[in-house]
């Protein structure tokens, strides 16, 4: 997973007078969970975009009175009007519990099926993944070589042993679907009929 450093500074107080005091001179009020206690402190507004844009999942060290707290992001909180945030939510991280990230797949090959003018019909983009925090991928490798026409992948074909996909093994993540380039006499077919269950809106 990618790491990502940034420096901050605690709050002095943690009143909605404070928090609103901090916003207005480019600050984000921040807590921490997850260590001996919570910690309150603020991130600049300016810095936060490498963390906030990131599309693979991230762990951040947090620099705090020379000390560095390693975290992912546990939530968001922006402004109803201008959608700016104005909180953040961090969880400490400790090497041997295991945390949930929403981790991207990535397509491996070309599919023999899209070759002979099939669509790939990609379901799912991202999956929830649980484990301990240096066994967490950067994304999820899924093989498209052997797809042809008609056939698809579920999530239980991609079951690993160093991660948990919080998810029902039966859902589709992709399939190669049948378009005007492909005829009756080029393929078989499959009777893979799509319900509902497979649908996974992201």
């Amino acid at each position: 997973m990618k790491v990502l450093s940034i420096s901050g500074s605690p709050r002095e107080s943690v009143g909605k007078k404070d928090a609103k005091q901090l916003r207005k001179k480019g600050f984000v009020p921040c807590v921490m969970y997850g260590g001996e206690k919570q910690v309150f402190f603020y991130l600049e507004e300016a810095k936060l975009s490498p963390i906030l844009t990131s599309v693979e999942p991230i762990t951040i060290d947090i620099e705090l009175n020379g000390q560095i707290h390693h975290c992912i992001m546990q939530d968001l909180q922006f402004h109803p009007v201008s959608d700016k945030v104005i909180h953040i939510d961090f969880r400490e991280l400790s090497d041997d519990k295991p945390v949930t990230m929403n981790v991207p797949i990535q397509f491996v090959g070309e599919s023999i099926g899209v070759k002979r003018g099939g669509k790939m019909d990609v379901k799912i983009k991202r999956l929830p993944v649980r484990a301990i925090p240096s066994k967490i991928p950067s994304y999820i490798p899924v093989d498209i070589t052997k797809l042809d026409v008609g056939d698809n992948i579920r999530i239980r074909d991609i079951i690993n042993d160093e991660y948990q996909i919080i998810k029902p093994p039966h859902l589709m993540i992709t399939k190669v679907i049948y378009t005007r380039a492909t005829t009756a006499g080029d393929v078989e077919t499959q009777g893979d009929v799509e319900t509902q269950d497979d649908i996974e809106t992201q």
